[in-house]
């Protein structure tokens, strides 16, 4: 009799752990108000249950077992972790323990960077182009804008390997990522895999983005770059990119200086952003604001005060006509407009007196 009763005692102590194991994802959520948990996770409920659905078959444990831990969790484990740039063991916060969320960042990260295609792409069509320049044009009148380029500094943990190679020129060890965004903010192209003290202009040669301009497979248009303002209608049509990266660095303090640095080799940070930057796209397609953590904003990138003139900058003349046609600017030199080389970065259209769009 005393065995039996222990058989079964044994055998609810096994439907309570798989009942804890089924339900904690679901609790987690609904013991949340809205407001709570885009502070916690910098993404609304919809969004989350959405980017889950997409990614839940990578993230399920394949055991049945009651203690494996549901996939929602460890997602929300990731994104808490992005979000505060700290772990804490409270299960309350995210249903997980400290020594179990390393393998769970690496499992929802693979998960993510898997659907980078999907989520961070140049517009694929004719109407998709179009409608991005317009969006540009209607900022500040500036016409062809294909989007707005800069590279971001990410703060690493000093690499064990080729640490040189990452210390930036504030001396401290970093990724210098470029990035290409549109006008709502919504990211189109990242290159993170670069260590910080590889110059900006180095880091766009050998993009994959300058080959396809390079190629001849872009459209008619430009970049706008970050320096050397000429007039304020570029500086208010690309001043989206750095807004971009205030956007990211709040929603994801892991991304900011201010909130520590990444405690990664190199390889494994690369991933971490380009999961972040999706999950920025994510937050925009589900209109998800920014809950600022704290008072402190965004540290600011740094960019050097003069760069070195490229003498064979493409499109001199045709950057002389379009400042001439568009702003009403006399007598530009072509001295002056190759000093703003990453300024206006001009990649195609010779014609400028073309339909704007």
């Amino acid at each position: 009799m005393n065995k039996q009763n222990s058989n079964k005692t044994k055998s609810l102590k096994g439907k309570k752990n798989v009942g804890r194991g089924v339900f904690l994802q679901r609790v987690i959520l609904e013991n949340l108000s809205d407001r709570q948990i885009l502070k916690k996770f910098q993404l609304s409920r919809e969004a989350i249950l959405a980017l889950y659905q997409r990614i839940r078959q990578d993230l399920e444990p394949l055991s049945g077992r009651g203690h494996s831990i549901p996939g929602l969790v460890k997602l929300l484990a990731v994104l808490y972790h992005f979000a505060k740039h700290s772990f804490q063991a409270d299960s309350g916060e995210v249903g997980i323990s400290q020594a179990s969320f390393s393998r769970c960042l690496t499992q929802v990260v693979r998960a993510l960077t898997s659907w980078a295609k999907e989520f961070i792409h140049l517009p694929t069509d004719r109407a998709s182009w179009r409608k991005l320049k317009l969006d540009f044009f209607q900022v500040a009148g500036f016409p062809k804008v294909l989007g707005a380029i800069d590279c971001t500094h990410v703060a690493l943990r000093q690499p064990t390997n080729c640490e040189e190679l990452y210390r930036n020129r504030k001396q401290f060890h970093s990724l210098n990522v470029q990035v290409v965004c549109d006008a709502d903010q919504r990211i189109m192209s990242v290159r993170a895999g670069n260590p910080g003290s590889f110059h900006d202009s180095w880091i766009w040669q050998e993009s994959s983005l300058a080959t396809l301009f390079d190629e001849g497979q872009m459209p008619d248009g430009w970049l706008l770059g970050d320096k050397g303002y000429y007039n304020s209608a570029h500086c208010a049509t690309r001043n989206v990119i750095e807004r971009t990266f205030g956007v990211l660095k709040s929603r994801f303090l892991c991304l900011d200086k201010s909130g520590g640095y990444l405690l990664y080799p190199p390889l494994k940070a690369v991933d971490i952003v380009l999961a972040c930057y999706i999950l920025h796209n994510v937050a925009l397609m589900h209109r998800a604001p920014v809950i600022r953590i704290g008072d402190k904003a965004p540290e600011d990138d740094m960019h050097p005060v003069a760069e070195d003139v490229d003498p064979c900058d493409r499109g001199p003349v045709g950057k002389v006509s379009l400042i001439a046609t568009h702003f009403h600017v006399s007598n530009v030199s072509l001295s002056y407009i190759n000093t703003i080389h990453r300024i206006l970065v001009v990649l195609m259209s010779p014609y400028f007196m073309s339909c704007i769009f």
